[in-house]
């Protein structure tokens, strides 16, 4: 009975954030670039940008928004997740159950295939790179393999098990801490010797669709089913604060520390910001009934991207 009485304060609590105001963003351009929903977006040093998408494709962009190149058929299947490792070479995933090198041919200045790993992971999901240049990626299988690049070549160097779907990782490298998050589960592993220092095993890591982190202790967990936000202490390991039920599925979090604002991205087009500051909820706003926003971020140069499931892509600006 409890539960459900937070629940119905929460509820509306959420419904009365609708009237309130939101930042003062506006979009500026609008890019319709892929045929189907665009998964992920990375950001090159220099501001240029590539994406992938469920239609197989991978898209690189220069600092203006053009479309300097397009890779049709990249993967045979669905691209999960993209990664930059420097300005010359990144990464991509897929249900086609492989991870893939891209790697930029300076004499014609595109990006060709320089590696492939096969059944890598099964369905890989996420991959990260870590300073040192090794690739982590996760399955949702529930394993996490540690890839390092020998001779031009990758080979994983160890395999985590997260033991059930992994939705998302994050890398405090300044603590030596990967964090892995999906079904039920929160895991914390040493970087140093792949050791599992914490689960935190409970409803609200229920499909951890993204994390963030905020600040050199918080974490922020949002996820789906369960529509609950998760504040965790890096430091202690543990959920510290737990947040509004949001109604919806959350596919990802954005951060703009700068601003002091978090977004999360939700089913329905609809975007909720929160603050950094006092772990509060500002507003929400809606950009198109017939999307779900599949993620958001900060351009280098301060702008917002966001990017849905038709495969347009959105820049924002502060109004002042």
């Amino acid at each position: 009975m409890e539960r459900n009485s937070n629940s119905n304060i929460n509820n509306n609590y959420y419904n009365n954030i609708e009237q309130m105001l939101t930042p003062e963003l506006k979009i500026i351009k609008k890019i319709k670039s892929h045929s189907h929903s665009i998964k992920n977006i990375s950001i090159f040093p220099s501001g240029n940008l590539v994406s992938v998408s469920s239609d197989q494709s991978i898209i690189i962009y220069n600092d203006q928004f053009e479309i300097i190149q397009k890779i049709e058929n990249a993967h045979d299947s669905i691209i999960w997740d993209v990664q930059i490792k420097d300005k010359d070479n990144f990464a991509t995933c897929s249900t086609d159950s492989s991870i893939k090198f891209w790697t930029k041919n300076i004499r014609e200045n595109k990006f060709i295939l320089k590696e492939i790993i096969g059944n890598a992971n099964n369905i890989i999901s996420k991959i990260l790179y870590t300073k040192k240049g090794n690739l982590i990626s996760s399955s949702i299988e529930g394993i996490i393999k540690i890839w390092q690049e020998v001779k031009d070549k990758h080979q994983y160097i160890t395999k985590l098990y997260h033991q059930g779907i992994v939705k998302s990782l994050l890398l405090c490298e300044d603590k030596n801490i990967l964090i892995s998050s999906g079904y039920k589960k929160t895991r914390f592993w040493d970087l140093r010797n792949y050791e599992c220092l914490q689960i935190i095993d409970d409803r609200g890591a229920y499909y951890g669709n993204s994390m963030k982190r905020i600040n050199d202790d918080i974490i922020i967990l949002a996820g789906s089913l369960c529509f609950d936000l998760s504040l965790i202490s890096l430091n202690e390991q543990k959920i510290i604060k737990r947040e509004v039920y949001i109604k919806l599925d959350i596919h990802r979090v954005g951060v703009d520390k700068e601003k002091g604002y978090i977004f999360f991205e939700q089913e329905g087009g609809k975007i909720i910001v929160y603050n950094i500051d006092n772990h509060e909820f500002i507003s929400s706003f809606r950009i198109d009934n017939n999307t779900d926003i599949n993620g958001i971020e900060r351009l280098n140069d301060g702008r917002i991207i966001s990017w849905d499931s038709n495969g347009q892509i959105y820049i924002w600006n502060y109004i002042n």
